[in-house]
């Protein structure tokens, strides 16, 4: 169905003007807003820029509708430019009626879809994306309409909506005005729009709508239902209606129970909307729309949308440029004005004029009713008469407990499932609501649910999402994972998009004025101390909550992630522990003259950090850098950012001043090269393949900046002879395979001396065995080994490993099915078991490039030259062990091999005082240590004469009239 045919002209053309005009200057009203200056004279009317403009849109929008051939009732929702065009989505016209929960049936109806990803041919791999108040299918580019999407960076091959595993459906909820049934569209018993003659929804029957789009397709089941804001409602409405039908639900940002404050900032943008003239109690498709109301409306919703130290750190009390010929003389104050002055007020302008002829008014009247209605507390479902369709084995019953009051003693029984976080401890007074929701959600009782919540959300505060992990978890449901992100975005949190150009210079000005106004860099070495300590003591509380986290981003086993975080503190307090002992010295010199010789901060410095170990390899870079006085900037992974930014987050509140520790997430190719690209920057640090490190070094090169760069690794492991077999196969099992072989020392060449090979082997495939045997589900403590990064990555490890050079003895090929383990089904993650390949000869790629996957290539030496020089053919340098009970050949050996790191009888051991770094093409400069300190500073020499002053003017008077004497000459 096209459903742009019936656009009349006047709304064609005004697509071309109007909105062109609009596009090309959206904040010129608020540029252009101006107070009377000194040269008005005192009675002239105030000129009023914003006003003016208002009626500006007014006046183009009759233009062009009276310039049309003919007006008709039939003009559609909205000026045609605020929809996409139709050709770009698919249309599903449900013919039967639509059961709806307040009133009669909705005879017919169209959802908008698009779809990303290929559906598989069992169609067991869909996830049901469910959008926002005012969003459109359109959730990222496709091959009919190339524009960036509304969640453009999380839906691509490799991406956290991976299309290369998922086949992606997003709709146009019903209501809307993109495509899908709503108020604008025309309803067929009248041949006109049905504006407010449309039934009133409720989220429910935006699900039920979805859901026979679902039955046209023949899915019969999901593998998620993912939504954020009004998105998250509708995820656990589906899972609700349909718990046989849903695998997974995501709520990123919602609520189980709209609360009276959101009702009331609803009902504020409904209000300003209904007062607008041209609204016209809904029918006003045959004139203006209410653009002014509208804007209004957006204006409010953002300021909900988003949050005050996220404006703070953004726009602060600063004022907009005042065009040339508004300039305040210099002898006088600015002069105010009553239009938009301060630069909040320019962007919450900007925020209305995009929004107010893009958008139905009567769909967000709408569809705002629905999300004030939606309530799934027992009584509200019962009230509405809803049902659950064939829940999972029965709901489990509630505890009797919920039947007393929830501050009652008897309450003490469920209290340790209630969600916290060391800024948010569990209430002691549980919402009195919370045993009705338990009771409404039993129907999610055998559901895996994730719950996102933000705590800088003022829209739907993070207490609305602990309380539905908190009712969850009081039905019996094992399943519950909860996460609350800091940031200061608000609600518009999971819209985070990679920073921009604007974005990144932003970030290094405010970096570098908070250098130089010293409040870090000039802070006492005992105050930075301090503060790193503090730090240090919040991590350590928070290592449950960000192993998990890390997990979730990564797929990496939670028992790594539980380990490796904890250790991170020591990082920390190491370099806590140099700011108080390390101390200014003072050089020898010549003569009386003394030389106090200090190390002092670079100035704003980045840092790029991988996928592989977020934050662990984000705090050995930042610890240092801080440590040493520095504005830091970090680039994570995309793959992985959410840990860094939680860490950002705790160091403000651990003292950091706010601009000191900033992150930006986004791609290396657009953001890391603009930040390592300012000239500003005066250090680079990155953790990245050969390739990209060499790339960078070029720039920074460029920008005379300092360098360190850890990178690429191949990291032989050498099994000599005389080694206690037990221990090897343990240590080499490790270095390959801990990470899923994701690390930079991974070891992946295992070179066996002859006389202990074929013993070494048995244990070493037996200990294979094993490890692939347990790998489950990555958050269960006793699973093995996770995921690898992505299923790109996976198909590139599994491509190289099926060349067909040499034998595999082990793995080889992508795992699938339920886990031994717990059942879990490995066929949705990126799971490659622990791979073991012989016979590969080392010219081949298998034995020369680096793979980064749980992929080791085993070969066979005899004598000690022969083993050094296997470990040696290579071009990377970074880490090697060595594994023998002969002292004087462990030293022998390790002195020779090229590797910045060399493990005796051990393998991927780290710690804060050790430096870390590579030789050859593995990389420059080190991290950990006094090094990394030193490199994140560079020395001042203070050299003071302490001469008299008749020895000076004798001494260094080198222009004296008896220019025969001797004088020292530097």
């Amino acid at each position: 169905m096209n459903v742009g045919k019936s656009t009349p002209k006047a709304l064609r053309l005004l697509s071309k003007s109007s909105a062109r005009a609009y596009r090309s200057h959206p904040i010129r009203a608020a540029s252009q807003c101006s107070a009377p200056g000194p040269s008005n004279p005192p009675h002239e009317r105030p000129h009023f820029p914003c006003v003016d403009a208002h009626a500006a849109r007014e006046s183009r929008i009759i233009t062009s509708r009276s310039s049309s051939s003919s007006a008709s009732t039939l003009s559609g929702p909205e000026p045609p430019y605020a929809r996409p065009n139709p050709t770009t989505y698919k249309i599903y016209r449900h013919q039967s009626p639509l059961p709806l929960v307040y009133t009669d049936p909705l005879p017919a109806f169209d959802i908008a879809y698009e779809t990303w990803g290929t559906l598989s041919p069992r169609k067991d791999n869909v996830i049901l994306l469910h959008t926002g108040l005012s969003a459109s299918s359109h959730a990222a580019s496709t091959d009919l309409n190339p524009a960036d999407g509304w969640w453009e960076k999380f839906i691509g091959p490799g991406k956290a909506l991976d299309t290369n595993q998922f086949f992606i459906i997003c709709t146009n909820v019903l209501g809307g005005c993109y495509g899908s049934t709503g108020p604008s569209s025309i309803d067929a018993a009248t041949g006109e729009p049905y504006a407010t003659r449309f039934p009133v929804l409720s989220i429910f029957d935006m699900v039920r709508a979805q859901f026979c789009l679902l039955d046209h397709l023949g899915i019969d089941a999901l593998y998620a239902s993912v939504g954020s804001s009004m998105g998250a409602m509708q995820s656990l409405a589906a899972g609700w209606l349909y718990p046989e039908r849903v695998g997974k639900v995501v709520s990123i940002s919602g609520t189980a129970r709209s609360s009276p404050s959101a009702i009331a900032m609803r009902f504020a943008q409904r209000s300003v909307l209904m007062a607008d003239p041209n609204w016209k109690k809904g029918f006003y498709y045959d004139g203006l729309p209410p653009h002014t109301g509208m804007k209004l409306a957006r204006q409010i919703a953002t300021i909900t949308y988003r949050s005050g130290p996220e404006w703070d750190l953004r726009f602060g009390r600063k004022l907009r440029k005042l065009p040339d010929d508004a300039a305040t003389p210099p002898d006088r104050p600015r002069t105010p004005a009553l239009c938009p002055d301060f630069q909040i007020e320019t962007y919450l302008d900007h925020q209305g004029e995009e929004f107010c002829l893009k958008y139905d008014a009567n769909s967000l009247i709408y569809i705002s009713k629905a999300m004030d209605l939606f309530d799934m507390t027992g009584p509200a479902l019962a009230e509405l008469r809803l049902a659950s369709l064939a829940p999972r084995a029965g709901p489990p019953p509630l505890p009797p407990s919920l039947s007393a009051h929830p501050s009652s003693p008897a309450h003490s029984q469920y209290h340790h499932l209630l969600s916290h976080s060391k800024s948010h401890p569990p209430p002691p007074n549980p919402p009195l609501h919370l045993p009705e929701l338990a009771d409404g959600l039993r129907p999610l009782a055998n559901t895996p649910v994730l719950i996102l919540g933000v705590q800088s959300d003022i829209l739907f505060p993070v207490e609305q999402q602990r309380e539905v992990a908190d009712a969850l978890r009081i039905t019996g449901n094992q399943m519950v994972s909860y996460y609350e992100l800091g940031g200061v975005w608000g609600h518009d949190t999971f819209l985070i998009v990679s920073a921009s150009q604007e974005d990144v210079q932003s970030a290094v000005h405010n970096a570098h004025e908070v250098f130089k106004a010293g409040v870090w860099s000039r802070a006492p070495a005992s105050t930075r101390a301090t503060v790193l300590s503090n730090l240090a003591r919040d991590l350590e509380e928070r290592v449950p909550e960000l192993a998990k986290l890390e997990t979730a981003q990564t797929g990496r086993a939670v028992r790594e992630m539980k380990a490796q975080l904890g250790r991170l503190p020591e990082w920390l307090d190491y370099y806590a522990a140099v700011l108080r002992t390390h101390n200014a010295y003072v050089a020898p010199t010549q003569g009386q003259l003394l030389n106090y010789v200090q190390r002092i901060p670079l100035g704003v410095v980045a840092q790029i950090t991988p996928f592989n170990h977020p934050l662990l390899i984000a705090v050995k870079k930042i610890a240092p850098a801080l440590a040493a006085g520095n504005s830091v900037i970090v680039k994570p992974s995309e793959l992985a950012p959410m840990s860094v930014l939680e860490f950002a987050e705790m160091a403000v509140a651990a003292g950091v001043p706010a601009g000191v520790l900033q992150v930006l997430p986004g791609y290396g190719r657009t953001v890391g090269k603009s930040l390592v690209s300012d000239p500003v920057i005066k250090k680079v640090d990155i953790t990245a393949g050969t390739d990209t490190g060499r790339e960078i070094g070029k720039i920074v090169g460029g920008n005379l900046a300092h360098y360190t760069a850890e990178l690429g690794g191949k990291a032989p492991i050498v099994v000599f002879g005389d080694a206690d077999v037990e221990s090897a196969v343990n240590g080499a099992a490790f270095a390959c395979f801990v990470a899923s072989g994701q690390t930079c020392v991974s070891g992946t060449r295992l070179l066996v001396q002859d006389a202990i090979y074929d013993e070494f082997m048995d244990g070493f495939m037996h200990k294979v065995e094993s490890i692939t045997r347990r790998m489950g589900d990555p958050m269960n403590p006793k699973s093995t080994m996770g995921t690898v990064i992505s299923l790109r990555q996976l198909e590139r490890i599994q491509g190289m490993v099926q060349r067909g050079v040499g034998t595999v003895l082990a793995g080889g090929r992508r795992m699938a099915g339920p886990s031994p383990l717990d059942g879990y089904d490995l066929s949705q993650g990126a799971f490659f078991p622990p791979t073991v390949i012989t016979d590969v000869p080392t010219e081949d790629d298998l034995w020369r490039e680096e793979i980064f996957g749980p992929v080791v290539v085993v070969k066979r030496f005899s004598s000690e030259q022969e083993g050094i020089d296997l470990a040696n053919g290579c071009k990377y340098g970074l880490g090697a062990g060595v594994w023998t009970q002969d002292l004087s050949k462990a030293h022998r050996v390790s002195a020779l091999i090229q590797a910045g790191l060399v493990w005796v009888n051990a393998h991927h051991r780290n710690d804060p005082s050790s430096p870390w770094g590579g030789m050859k093409e593995s990389g420059i400069g080190r991290e950990n240590g006094l090094e990394a300190f030193e490199a994140y500073t560079q020395s001042k020499s203070t050299i003071v004469n302490i001469a008299t002053a008749e020895d000076t003017r004798n001494a260094q008077d080198w222009f004296a009239d008896d220019g025969d004497a001797e004088k020292r000459y530097g």
